[in-house]
Formats: C-alpha cells, structure tokens, sequence
C-alpha cells in the first residue's frame, strides 16, 4: 500500500493475486498507508486458499479467505530493501492496526514469547497438532532480512516413510 490507493497484491514470488478486494478495503477503511504487509492468506484449507487468490474468475467465494499478517514494513524499507525497523517494533505497529479497525478478514498471526528451544519446539510440535506446519523462531531486535536469516528461524517437521520397492519400469529409450 501506498499513499491513498493498494498498488497490489502479490504473492511472495511476485504473482498478482486476486478476489482479495474484501481484505484491501478493510485495510484501506482502517487507514493502513504506505507500508508493506508481510503474511499468508488462508481459505478452508491450503487448497482452497491457492485456488481462489490465484484465478483471476473464481466461481468460489474470495470471502472464505482471511490474511493474516506476521509483519509490516515502511514502504521505504521496502523498496530500499534495507530494513531498519526492530521487529518488536513492527509486531507493536500491527496489534495498533488491528486494534484500530473493525477486521473480519485481516489476524495479525499469534506471537507467543519463549525463553529456549525446547519450548520453541514444544509449541512446534502443538501447532503441527493443529494443522499447521511448525513455527518460526523470532529475534525481537531483528531488523526484517530480504533472505534467509539466523534470525528467523523455522521450526518444522519432515515426514518419512518406509516403503517396501514392490517393482518399477525402465523408461529407457530402446
């Protein structure tokens, strides 16, 4: 968002997103200006989600999406690419805006303080419990990063499986 009017919506890999003109106008009816909304949109489940904001014409209902954001950034920030906020700072900016509007579509995602990694990990595995994939350690006087960083840190879970080879096929040009 800059200025008065949404310049658009995208995904992390810059794709324009669509049927989210219920989550703008709510921000934009809170006065959210001239920052950058970090976060993830999510429907009745992760398919749901990607079908609906990636058709430009879906005949699903763009309003089962919410957005909930984990971090904002000054669009000078932004476009400098250099960040400069704490990240106590952003998440104080983002519970203020939450707080000053009337939101059925826009969560700021839930930030729990732990004090080392075995409750980082503990609460890991509550989320995973509940359908999320892990969690992400944070550093509270981190500056956002454009790339990967010792400070942010993902807490996830890989599956495995122990599968018996029954046969395969040799696709080989003969």
């Amino acid at each position: 968002f800059e200025g008065k009017k949404c310049m658009s919506v995208l995904s992390r890999g810059g794709r324009e997103l669509f049927n989210v003109g219920h989550i703008v106008e709510e921000l934009e009816k809170a006065g959210f200006r001239n920052g950058v909304l970090d976060g993830e949109l999510f429907g009745v489940d992760w398919n749901e989600s990607i079908s609906v904001v990636r058709a430009s014409k879906s005949e699903r209902n763009g309003k089962l999406v919410k957005f909930y954001a984990f971090d904002w950034l000054p669009i000078k920030e932004w476009k400098s690419k250099k960040g400069e906020t704490i990240l106590n700072h952003r998440l104080a900016f983002l519970v203020g805006l939450k707080s000053g509007g009337n939101f059925r579509y826009f969560e700021v995602a839930p930030e729990v303080k732990i004090t080392d990694s075995k409750e980082a990990w503990r609460l890991a595995k509550e989320f995973k419990s509940q359908g999320y994939e892990g969690a992400v350690a944070k550093d509270l006087d981190s500056v956002y990063e454009f790339g990967r960083s010792e400070s942010w840190l993902k807490l996830k879970f890989e599956e495995t499986y122990d599968l018996k080879i029954i046969g395969y096929d040799d696709y080989e040009d003969k």
